[in-house]
């Protein structure tokens, strides 16, 4: 029996007991992946390609996966020629927990055809403009308020006036998908992007969705041997450990191009542990 087949069984189970003694939510299990975020401890993948509804779905069926990353939209994701997530796509996928990642303008000291300013306050101004486009997009494709977005920062090297605008950016990004009800995520390298300056950031993200690609399966924060991420901070389950990146790979009889994720996190979906590594 797989991990995927008793983890269904066993939660079927207790799903079956619990339901017979409370009313019904308004919100089915085929919507849950555009609801509200909640803690998921469990293997994700993400890409860049497009794929069908229906490849995903056999993906969910027939592996240990359980969450799926994706391209809400961004200028950079444009740029790149990702697959940008549609509403009627995402109507079609069945089972995943979704993790929506909005790529759009970087660092100034990049060399990124998309960039925010290098001046702080143009830059917070920016950073909150690009999460009501995310939200926007969000709302258009069908998530609830309370559901979470990561913004996509990508690797950069600067001085001070580089870092400080980067900061306020994602203070920015944070602070105005609190005040239209997202949760507020953001993703990069470990080292490349700078990530652990924005936890102790005014309006630091509410969860860091870290790149490095050592293989060490695990989003815990000793266990995923990250290198420039202090282990104090995002602890207590907000965290994802992006650990393997770009490959083929079969799951589901199907053969999909993607990174490897180790969730401990936000994610959109009903709350689940079904453990990394």
């Amino acid at each position: 029996m797989s991990r995927r087949t008793f983890s269904n069984l066993f939660l079927g189970i207790i799903l079956s007991i619990a339901f017979a003694s409370m009313p019904m939510a308004a919100t089915t299990s085929a919507d849950a992946k555009l609801g509200s975020a909640h803690r998921l401890n469990a293997e994700g993948i993400d890409t860049c390609t497009k794929y069908s509804a229906s490849t995903w779905n056999q993906v969910f069926t027939g592996s240990d996966e359980w969450a799926l990353g994706f391209y809400l939209g961004g200028s950079t994701a444009q740029t790149n020629n990702c697959y940008i997530g549609t509403q009627t796509w995402l109507a079609n996928l069945s089972g995943w927990w979704t993790l929506p990642i909005y790529d759009s303008l970087q660092a100034p000291c990049g060399g990124y055809q998309n960039e925010f300013s290098s001046d702080p306050t143009t830059a917070h101004s920016q950073g909150k403009t690009i999460a009501d486009h995310a939200a926007n997009k969000a709302n258009q494709d069908g998530f609830s308020t309370g559901s979470v977005i990561y913004l996509d920062i990508e690797a950069f090297s600067g001085g001070t006036t580089c870092m400080k605008a980067a900061k306020n950016f994602v203070g920015g990004w944070t602070q105005e998908l609190h005040s239209r009800g997202h949760v507020a995520g953001v993703y990069g390298s470990d080292c490349a992007s700078h990530m652990d300056m924005y936890a102790t950031i005014p309006n630091a993200p509410d969860d860091a969705w870290i790149a490095n690609w050592n293989n060490v399966d695990s989003a815990d924060r000793y266990g995923s041997q990250l290198l420039c991420v202090s282990p104090d901070h995002w602890i207590n389950n907000h965290r994802i450990h992006q650990y393997n990146h770009d490959r083929d790979r079969t799951l589901g009889g199907q053969t999909v191009h993607v990174d490897s994720d180790c969730v401990n996190g936000a994610a959109n979906g009903a709350y689940y542990d079904a453990t990394c590594g």
